[in-house]
């Protein structure tokens, strides 16, 4: 991409006839496998954010039990108005990918958790439609309450808090939720990909993982009323006495 931009300052510039660059097709990069969350990670991600009593911490909190209990576009989150958030009703209206909006499913668990926000935390924040909303009222817009580079710090600052070790970033929390609908919980792929609003389901099943702690559980699972059999060991064989037709190896001029 430097290399593209460079060779067209220099044709716009007129120190370059022409651009060689413009034949060249740029290599594809496949994207490494993204992670999920185990159990025991989750409850200690969410048990540490959820013991933080500053205003900072219980942001924080919202934000990463919001996105384990739903699964959200980092963008969705960003963009979710308080208007469109109903809590009786266990649902709220996101944009998605495309501006297309979607309903989502609001977990039991994660209820009372955005009431306490709402009640509590937001009234503390610059005024905004938005459900989030940055403190520093000088980076908070109508439209833009948390930019992504401040929401992918704060999912940041809950990994390294709770001292899960890897990488942590909004759309791992994304690949967990999907991967405990379909792998962990047996539900449909069909309905997760309407949870995750997916338009093809590749993408669904791009998005699930099996830790390989599943697939030991489900392998050893599988055979656990099967019998174990003993296992038979071959004879030793001394050297030149195994025979062929009656005759040792070393007379057919065999070695070992």
């Amino acid at each position: 991409m430097a290399l593209r931009r460079f060779y067209a300052w220099l044709v716009i510039t007129e120190q370059a006839s022409h651009d060689p660059t413009v034949h060249l097709r740029a290599p594809r990069i496949t994207p490494g496998e993204i992670p999920v969350y185990p159990p025991d990670q989750i409850g200690q991600i969410l048990g540490h954010t959820g013991s933080l009593t500053h205003l900072r911490g219980r942001i924080r909190h919202t934000i990463v039990a919001t996105l384990r209990f739903i699964g959200m576009r980092s963008g969705e989150l960003r963009t979710l108005r308080r208007d469109r958030l109903d809590l009786q009703a266990e649902q709220a209206l996101v944009i998605g990918k495309g501006l297309r909006p979607r309903i989502v499913v609001i977990p039991p668990p994660l209820r009372p958790i955005l009431w306490a926000f709402l009640d509590e935390v937001r009234p503390e924040l610059p005024d905004s439609p938005l459900l989030l909303s940055n403190p520093s009222s000088r980076v908070t817009t109508p439209s833009i309450g948390f930019s992504h580079e401040a929401l992918y710090r704060e999912v940041e600052l809950a990994g390294r808090g709770a001292d899960v070790p890897g990488r942590h970033f909004p759309h791992r929390w994304r690949h967990t939720f999907a991967t405990e609908l379909n792998m962990r919980g047996g539900v449909d792929i069909h309905l997760v990909q309407r949870l995750l609003g997916h338009s093809s389901i590749a993408s669904t099943l791009g998005s699930s993982h099996l830790a390989i702690d599943d697939l030991q559980d489900t392998v050893a699972g599988l055979f656990a009323d099967d019998q174990r059999w003993p296992v038979a060991r071959p004879r030793r064989c001394r050297p030149r006495c195994c025979a062929i037709g009656g005759r040792p190896l070393a007379y057919l001029g065999g070695t070992f």
